[in-house]
């Protein structure tokens, strides 16, 4: 078991409690087989299989691979953090081509999928498809892309000599017109269309929201005959402004299925206007009632999940800028928070490696 994964075994239990319905987070191992039918027009001498898999309690989506065998068949070992994880497969048959599969802890997961002859996955069967469709499996990450592709192309207005909340309201404003896209065929269930649209919307507001200043530098240069501006020209975000996290409703577990969410999180925790203090050998206590000091007016909330994400994100981050492993102080931190629990036993020979998972 790899460093981070170490630390989500620690945390979990906590963030467990505070859920109620939908995914939950839990550590598991899983081991995944199945069979990739290739017609012979496409088929290639040797093929690689890639799995996509989110890691929201330590701030990144894993890349798996594997190459599929003469017949097509692969095997892979996959460590997850939710109980049932929504994961994208391909092949480099066409990487781009990518399809969504669920994969439930405690049990053998397979998946099999076929091509046809125009090189695109037409066909999906899983051993579990957590209650959505096959269509779905094959067509929501195109729908992703649809909103991404979208535009209006109506001319752009001003916003750089705007109050931040008019940047908020725009940003708004194109969300909505592009979940208009997930109401047409193929149609999608309100709950693949609810998860399908959560994850743009992290996406959209940690590339876009977050990075204030570039956008409106942007903004300023398609409404100006693309000059640079003046740096006073700008304003400059201040934690007040960020009164709209409360309308994400980060505490609700469907993030849980979401490849923007972990990079969601890691990018919160890098925020130079909310101006998070880096975890350190701060007890975890106490390291959270400064954060929801921060955030709790913001968000509305200084309780749930995203709370629990954010503890165990602090010390992934540690581990991703620094390659440091956890300190002994922080391992004392950490048994503290848990209060004696049976996991905390592997956490002195786990936090030596410097390892991760396979990306």
């Amino acid at each position: 078991m790899k460093l981070y994964c170490t630390i989500l075994l620690l945390l979990w239990p906590f963030a467990v409690v505070a859920q109620s319905g939908g995914p939950v987070l839990q550590a598991g191992t899983v081991r995944v087989s199945g069979e990739v039918t290739i017609p012979v027009a496409i088929k290639k001498d040797s093929v690689w299989l890639f799995l996509k898999v989110p890691y929201p309690f330590t701030g990144e989506v894993a890349l798996y691979k594997t190459l599929l065998d003469t017949s097509g068949h692969f095997v892979l070992k996959v460590n997850t953090e939710v109980n049932v994880n929504r994961c994208a497969v391909s092949t480099d048959i066409d990487i781009n081509n990518q399809v969504i599969v669920f994969l439930k802890n405690g049990r053998e997961n397979n998946i099999s999928f076929k091509y046809g002859n125009d090189g695109v996955i037409n066909k999906i069967t899983t051993s579990d498809n957590a209650g959505f469709t096959e269509e779905e499996l094959i067509t929501s990450l195109d729908k992703f892309n649809d909103m991404i592709n979208e535009r209006s192309n109506k001319p752009v207005s001003p916003l750089y000599n705007k109050d931040y909340s008019a940047f908020i309201d725009h940003t708004n404003h194109v969300l909505d017109r592009k979940r208009g896209l997930l109401n047409q065929p193929p149609l999608l269930s309100e709950r693949m269309k609810d998860i399908v649209f959560k994850d743009y919307w992290l996406a959209v507001y940690y590339n876009h929201v977050f990075d204030y200043r570039t956008e409106m530098v942007l903004n300023y240069r398609n409404t100006n005959n693309h000059k640079m501006p003046d740096s006073a020209v700008i304003k400059h975000p201040v934690r007040g402004d960020y009164s709209f996290l409360k309308d994400l409703d980060l505490n609700n577990p469907l993030y849980l299925y979401c490849f923007s969410y972990p990079t969601f999180t890691q990018e919160l925790l890098r925020n130079s206007v909310l101006n998070i203090p880096r975890i350190g050998d701060t007890p975890v206590r106490e390291w959270t009632k400064t954060i929801k000091g921060i955030l709790g007016q913001l968000m509305g909330s200084d309780q749930g999940l995203f709370y629990d994400m954010l503890i165990s994100n602090a010390y992934a981050m540690q581990f991703e800028l620094e390659l440091a492993a956890l300190t002994a102080k922080q391992i004392r931190n950490i048994k503290d928070y848990c209060k004696g629990g049976d996991l905390e036993k592997i956490l002195p020979q786990e936090t030596r490696t410097s390892s991760k998972c396979p990306n």
